[in-house]
């Protein structure tokens, strides 16, 4: 496995830590799913684009064009993710934070690929 792969995963798990609890204490509140998912994705939005364009791919240079380009990326990813807790919640009556970690592999594998090869590529048009 190479070394900013691994960058990449540390970040995500500790994005995934803030996602995870924004949902459980969201829930635990009474608020729906939906809310819940919703406020615990965007709450590791931020931190998550920036310490993977410092940390994970030592982007030279932050702009408008990447900061898009993620949130193409991050909406992706959202579709994805309300898919497989649908899927697993309503057919086959996983619980919502058993079914947000099932998802989590395929959007890190996803978000990984388009993040290097798109996002943050070293492309001179970016």
């Amino acid at each position: 496995m190479n070394q900013q792969f691994i960058k990449f995963i540390i970040v995500g798990g500790l994005s995934a830590l803030i996602d995870l609890s924004v949902i459980y204490y969201l829930t635990s509140l009474g608020f729906s799913d939906f809310i819940s998912v919703t406020f615990g994705f965007i709450s590791g939005l931020l931190g998550n684009y920036f310490m993977h364009a410092l940390f994970t791919f030592e982007a030279r240079k932050l702009n408008i064009t990447s900061g898009m380009k993620f949130a193409i990326v991050v909406g992706i990813n959202y579709v994805i993710t309300l898919a497989c807790i649908s899927l697993l919640t309503n057919t086959l009556g996983i619980n919502l934070i058993a079914a947000k970690i099932v998802s989590l592999p395929f959007i890190a594998i996803n978000g990984y690929l388009l993040s290097k090869y798109w996002v943050f590529s070293r492309h001179p048009d970016n």
